[in-house]
């Protein structure tokens, strides 16, 4: 296996979102964001990986790995996946 495997990506997911979770529960609002930002863009790499078997593509955009894997997401998530890659590339540009 050439590319990094969904079980990777999903356990540095996993890490990631309790890493959030701690910098939330200490008040650490933008460590929390930018970790649950990781977070989620790893599981879609995952995802990106298990269903393509390839590499996934070296970008930080959730919205562009989401569409391209023709993922429909319910309504709510999709809305908190938005805002984050929003406040992810306002932040960074």
């Amino acid at each position: 296996m050439s590319y990094k495997s969904e079980i990777e990506w999903f356990k540095q997911a996993e890490y990631d979102i309790e890493t959030a979770n701690i910098m939330l529960s200490g008040g650490r609002y933008i460590y929390a964001v930018f970790m649950a930002h990781l977070a989620i863009e790893k599981t879609l790499k995952g995802i990106w990986a298990f269903k393509l078997k390839e590499d996934a593509p070296k970008t930080h955009n959730l919205v562009y790995l989401y569409s391209k894997l023709s993922l429909e997401l319910p309504e709510d998530i999709q809305k908190i996946i938005d805002k984050l890659n929003h406040v992810y590339s306002y932040k960074i540009s």
